[in-house]
């Protein structure tokens, strides 16, 4: 891979030995800590969960098609599922759908990302991408973007109909940089730039505006307007 061959595991740089020790330290520490910081072991459960599932994929289901995609985006899930858990917030089910199919559609991005670079450059970058096609990745991120535009507008939707006043309305208003943001992000995917999620939130400022913009949305609908009686 062009970059990530640069990582400490992969050049060599941290020794495999001690990669293990420190892997088995962590996990450790995480479960741990997991347990301290909540009253029950629910936090520890889901930590639990996440870390068998990414050594599984680490070990060998990585190489499986569909399997590898769908361990990666469980992956952003069970961290978003993580936090609402520690902080002892009940996570909706719109919430939970968004969160997955916000989830299936990056993790596609990526694969889709990965495998133009194959043909662009010819480097044996995964295994798994012999079992994908530029169709099939369409398809699901595709499928991923329609479902998780609904199941937001579905919440959106919902909560405007429980709350009274002008609070309703900026629930509704938030579903329009939600979804030009999707749609911006989609169009980053399709020119195969989707390969690293964090660096396109980190780079383009459109979708750093349209976040900005969200945000101020959901406070107006939640803090200010509720607090000011309107």
């Amino acid at each position: 891979h062009p970059t990530k061959r640069f990582r400490p595991i992969a050049s060599g740089m941290l020794p495999i030995n001690l990669a293990y020790i420190m892997a088995a330290v962590l996990i450790a520490a995480a479960l741990g800590l997991s347990l301290l910081a909540t009253d029950g072991a629910a936090l520890a459960w889901v930590i639990g969960i996440y870390i068998a599932l990414q050594l599984g994929y680490c070990f060998g289901w990585k190489h499986i098609p569909v399997i590898d995609i769908a361990l990666v985006s469980s992956g952003f899930m069970l961290r978003t599922m993580a936090g609402g858990v520690a902080a002892d917030i009940e996570l909706s089910q719109w919430f939970l759908l968004v969160a997955a199919f916000g989830s299936l559609f990056m993790a596609s991005g990526k694969r889709y990302a990965e495998l133009l670079l194959v043909k662009e450059t010819g480097a044996e970058i995964r295994r798994s991408l012999q079992g994908y096609t530029e169709t099939y990745l369409r398809f699901v991120w595709t499928l991923s973007a329609t479902a998780v535009v609904m199941s937001y507008a579905l919440w959106g939707f919902q909560l405007s109909n429980s709350v009274e006043g002008t609070a309703a309305i900026w629930y509704q208003v938030s579903m329009v940089p939600f979804v030009i943001a999707i749609l911006r992000y989609a169009s980053v995917v399709d020119g195969g730039q989707g390969g690293a999620p964090d660096e396109i939130a980190l780079e383009d400022r459109v979708l750093q505006l349209l976040a900005a913009a969200w945000i101020f949305c959901i406070v107006m609908a939640v803090y200010v307007v509720p607090n000011l009686g309107w």
